[in-house]
Formats: C-alpha cells, sequence, structure tokens
C-alpha cells in the first residue's frame, strides 16, 4: 500500500509544472517558441489534428523497447495536475518501464489559446516549487523538460508541449531517457 501511495505521490507531483512547448508553421518551419515570443508560438496556431480525441491517442504504437503498457483511464487535471483547478478532461496511459512508471497523458481544451493558460499556470507552480525548467524538441514541436523532486525525494521528469487544442504531458520517475523515448513514441 505504501508503494502505491508513493507511486502516487510522485505522479501527481510530476505533473505539477509544464513550461511552454511549439508547434510547427503552416510553411512546415519549426517556430521560434520561447516564452518572450508573442507573435510565433504554437498555442496561436491551432493546427487541424489528424487524429480524434480517445483513449487510442496514449497507447503508443508502435511500442517502443522495454515499455509496457499497463493501463488507459480517462482523468481530469484538476486531481492530477497540480496549478490546474479547472475539470480539463484527459486520458492517461500508465506504462511500465526497467520497474518504474512513466505517464502519457492527453487533455483535451476548449482551443490552442486555453492550452497555453493551462500551461502558463503549471509554470507559474512549477516556479513556486523551484523546478527546473529547460527545452527538448518532441516530434517537431519545442516542448518543456521540468524536473521536480517528489515528497520522498525521487528526481521527476516531465516533458509537455501543446498540439493544437491539445496539453500533452510525459512523465514519471524513470529518468529523462525514458520520458523522452515515450514522449517521441506518442507521435502527438
Amino acid at each position: 500500500m505504501k508503494k502505491i501511495l508513493g507511486i502516487l505521490s510522485i505522479f501527481l507531483v510530476a505533473l505539477i509544472a509544464v513550461s511552454f512547448a511549439g508547434c510547427i508553421d503552416d510553411s512546415g518551419n519549426v517556430t521560434n517558441n520561447t516564452t518572450n515570443n508573442t507573435t510565433n508560438n504554437s498555442t496561436g496556431i491551432n493546427p487541424p489534428l489528424e487524429f480524434e480525441f480517445d483513449e487510442s491517442m496514449v497507447i503508443a504504437d508502435p511500442m517502443p523497447e522495454g515499455f509496457e503498457h499497463i493501463a488507459t483511464q480517462s482523468v481530469m487535471a484538476n486531481e492530477e495536475v497540480s496549478g490546474i483547478t479547472d475539470e480539463l478532461p484527459g486520458t492517461a496511459g500508465y506504462y511500465a518501464y526497467d520497474g518504474s512508471n512513466v505517464y502519457l497523458t492527453v487533455y483535451e481544451c476548449d482551443d490552442a489559446d486555453a492550452a497555453q493558460g493551462y500551461i502558463n499556470q503549471m509554470k507559474q507552480e512549477t516556479a513556486r516549487l523551484q523546478g527546473e525548467v529547460s527545452s527538448v524538441t518532441v516530434n517537431e514541436h519545442d516542448a518543456a523538460l521540468l524536473k521536480t523532486k517528489s515528497v520522498i525525494g525521487t528526481e521527476i521528469s516531465i516533458i509537455a508541449w501543446t498540439r493544437g487544442n491539445l496539453l500533452v504531458v510525459v512523465d514519471g520517475p524513470a529518468g529523462y531517457d525514458a520520458i523522452k523515448t515515450l514522449a517521441d513514441a506518442s507521435g502527438l
């Protein structure tokens, strides 16, 4: 029971903060998406999505080597992500990797601006908790890489980005390489 509570605590703490992410502009060029770039960011672009919002979005196909899909369930961001108080619906995929957990969660926002707003809320919470924020690229999107500590001291890596009106979060105590592998395998 303590192990499950510890894992759940890690998951909740891990989802505390996410930074600004990017997309590709209409010409196919990667946009410059820094938090100081107010004229050319992914949240100002709502590209057509090639998929329906459903649980299949959180199932990596093909499955990356070493990963095992454990479960998929509906979640609410206000119960899963610190800094978000709205009842934002999402779907979470739970994965096992090398004896640890990795989570791929997609939240459906009203529009790209709303997704940006949620990321800003999460960034503020990360700053309050003194989390480490940097940038990575996931599927040609600029994404935020956050590193935080769980309540038991385990380092949690979080990669998050927007895709149109979607907020995508990949996190867990499995380490950066595992988180990045699943983020890339998401296809989002």
